[in-house]
């Protein structure tokens, strides 16, 4: 039964993360806080059971570049050959 408890938060810590990003990428500062404090309490319960979790930063994706950003060589960068 451990098993299935363990499994059970770490699907809803997974959900809560999603939910969390997709509230940041809409804008949403009320929802964004309300997963947060989700994704909060669902530690505290995890530590108090024992269940490691990696930590928070683990767990969110890397930020990723804007579509419109283009990427330019480091200054020191040899130039591309074709």
């Amino acid at each position: 039964m451990t098993g299935v408890f363990d499994q059970e938060l770490r699907d809803q810590l997974a959900l809560a993360g999603q939910a969390e990003r997709a509230a940041r990428t809409a804008g949403d500062e009320d929802g964004e806080r309300a997963y947060a404090g989700r994704i909060a309490q669902l530690r505290r319960i995890a530590a108090q059971h024992g269940i490691e979790l990696p930590p928070e930063a683990a767990t969110e994706p890397a930020p990723e570049p804007a579509p419109d950003a283009e990427t330019e060589p480091a200054p020191d960068a040899a130039p591309e050959r074709a």
